[in-house]
């Protein structure tokens, strides 16, 4: 019982934990995108920060009609897709 309520307290501090780091990590950069700020910094393989703001980053980069909800890096920097679309362009 003490043990389960332990574990209740450490999954909602971990989940608040995560929700702040999430809301923080917004910096006043421009969107390699569109210009606009603010945006979120996204790291490529070799370490080059790439920032891209909310917008661009909702919206799926290869059909445009679903909510993007991954992202990858390809030749054109980080881009943001819908389930089917990363499925697609990635082969998982």
């Amino acid at each position: 019982m003490i043990m389960k309520k332990f574990l209740s307290f450490l999954m909602v501090g971990l989940m608040v934990t995560s929700m702040l780091v999430a809301c923080s990590s917004t910096v006043d950069e421009p969107c390699m995108y569109c210009g606009h700020s603010p945006s979120k910094e996204y790291e490529k393989s070799d370490g080059t920060p790439v920032y891209v703001c909310e917008d661009c980053s909702s919206v799926c980069m290869i059909c445009g009609d679903e909510k993007a909800t991954k992202h990858y890096e390809s030749l054109l920097g980080i881009v943001f897709v819908c389930d089917d679309c990363y499925e697609m362009a990635t082969g998982y």
